[in-house]
């Protein structure tokens, strides 16, 4: 994963929050961010860490598996240099080197 990840979910793309970086950023000034802040509830503060929440989550399991994906190709690279390692000293061995 190379750039920042977006919503997937169409309600979650045209949503606008307050906790989210690019809806905070898309406020015109930080007054009318404060604003907007003073009036909300508790019950859509709760809502707005719950999007959050499960957002990193859904980021932080893809790059989990791209982690896990990576440490399996290295073993695999580990394995195969230490063959091919063993194998070119024993032919060195082999043929009087």
């Amino acid at each position: 994963m190379f750039r920042p990840r977006g919503p997937e979910e169409k309600e979650e793309q045209e949503r606008k929050g307050l906790f989210y970086y690019e809806h905070v950023a898309a406020f015109k000034s930080s007054a009318d961010y404060i604003e907007k802040a003073k009036i909300i509830e508790l019950e859509v503060v709760f809502k707005e860490f719950s999007i959050q929440n499960y957002q990193l989550a859904k980021i932080a399991k893809t790059k989990m598996d791209y982690v896990k994906s990576a440490a399996i190709w290295l073993y695999i690279n580990i394995i195969g240099t230490i063959v091919v390692l063993s194998y070119t000293v024993i032919l060195h061995v082999a043929w009087g080197g």
